[in-house]
C-alpha cells in the first residue's frame, strides 16, 4: 500500500513532464485496475488504496507541473543573459572595425 502511494507521486511527476492533463484519466483507471487485480486486502482497504493512489497521482502531476515551470523559467533566465545572434555579429563587426 505504501509503495503504491510513493510510486503514484513519482508517476504523476513523470507524467507531468511528458503529457497533458488528459493522461490522468487513463493513468488513474490503469492504476485502480492494477490495485484491484493484485489486492489481497478487504474491500475497504482496496477502495482506500485506490482513492489514495488516484489522489496522490494527481498531486504528483501538479508537483511535476510546478517543477517544469520552474525549470523553464530558470532556462529562460539563463538564455536572456546571453547575447542574441544578431547582437553577437554586431559586436564582432564593431570590434573588427567595420
Amino acid at each position: 500500500m505504501i509503495a503504491s502511494l510513493f510510486i503514484a507521486v513519482f508517476a504523476g511527476i513523470l507524467l507531468a513532464f511528458i503529457f497533458k492533463v488528459f493522461v490522468l484519466v487513463p493513468a488513474t483507471l490503469l492504476d485502480v485496475a492494477v490495485i484491484v487485480a493484485t489486492s489481497y486486502q478487504p474491500k475497504l482497504g482496496t477502495i482506500l488504496t485506490s482513492v489514495g493512489t488516484a489522489v496522490l497521482l494527481q498531486i504528483g502531476y501538479i508537483l511535476g507541473l510546478v517543477i517544469r515551470v520552474l525549470l523553464e523559467r530558470r532556462s529562460m533566465a539563463r538564455s536572456d543573459n546571453l547575447p542574441r545572434s544578431n547582437e553577437r555579429s554586431r559586436a564582432w563587426q564593431w570590434n573588427k572595425g567595420a
